[in-house]
């Protein structure tokens, strides 16, 4: 029984690296599980260090076309894409959506940074052919860094949390790491 569920964690692995994202018109499901988390929580007055449960979380690649006018505009302006000679890198925004898998809460759509591998540039280009979608990273409540599929950490900021001692709540601060693959 372990032998199968190995294969077929496997073939699995194998499955999402062979779904590499290549085009920033690809939208895209990508499946994150967390596999270590640590963190504080806040305890009788005292920053507790404490070890989270896993969490998934479902990300989806939107296309900005399909948002609210006022959701993704750095994504809608292509005149802030980005490309680095000297790296062979290209810099754009995607429109993306983040959700924790089992949550009830609010979804924002938001504009996170996307770094791209690329094909060398041809004569007359403004920007190369790109290869393949290496890192997206998005921050809004929380750092949210991850390659599509291949690893991702996140960690809450948490900028409404009291600094005073003596406050009886604060938000938990959470730091995680773990492994994405498109679905």
């Amino acid at each position: 029984m372990k032998r199968l569920l190995l294969l077929l964690l496997l073939s699995l692995g194998l499955v999402g690296l062979s779904n590499a994202v290549s085009s920033v018109d690809d939208y895209y499901t990508a499946l994150c599980v967390t596999e270590k988390s640590t963190g504080f929580n806040w305890e009788d007055n005292n920053w507790k260090q404490y070890n989270f449960t896993q969490s998934k979380y479902v990300v989806n690649k939107l296309n900005p076309a399909e948002v609210s006018e006022f959701q993704c505009s750095e994504t809608k302006d292509r005149n802030k894409d980005i490309y680095f000679s000297n790296d062979d890198e290209f810099e754009t925004y995607g429109c993306y959506s983040i959700k924790r898998l089992g949550y009830d809460e609010l979804v924002a759509k938001l504009d996170c940074s996307e770094r791209w591998s690329t094909y060398p540039k041809q004569d007359g280009e403004k920007y190369p052919k790109m290869k393949k979608l290496e890192i997206v990273w998005c921050s809004l409540f929380k750092d949210f860094k991850f390659s599509p599929n291949g690893w991702f950490h996140s960690n809450a900021q948490v900028t409404s949390s009291s600094l005073e001692s003596s406050s009886e709540y604060k938000d938990s601060l959470v730091l995680s790491v773990g492994k994405c693959s498109t679905i």
